[in-house]
C-alpha cells in the first residue's frame, strides 16, 4: 500500500477499511490465486481483461 493520509492514520485507515464490502484488505493468497488463473489454460480465452483484487470497494462505490 502506498503511503497516504489514509495509511499513515491508523483510525482513518480502520474507516478507510470499513467501506470494503469484503471488509479488510485482501491477501497475498488472493493476488497469487489470480496470477494462477491467468497463467492456468482455464484463462486461454482471457483477452484484455482487468481484474480487480479490491475486495467489491468500487462496485460499492459506483
Amino acid at each position: 500500500m502506498r503511503t497516504s493520509v489514509v495509511s499513515a492514520d491508523p483510525k482513518m485507515r480502520e474507516k478507510f477499511f470499513e467501506t470494503v464490502p469484503l471488509g479488510g484488505t485482501g491477501k497475498r493468497e488472493d493476488a497469487a490465486n489470480a496470477i494462477l488463473f491467468l497463467a492456468s489454460e482455464e484463462a486461454g480465452y482471457v483477452t484484455g481483461a482487468e481484474i480487480l483484487l479490491d475486495g467489491g470497494f468500487l462496485a460499492y462505490r459506483y
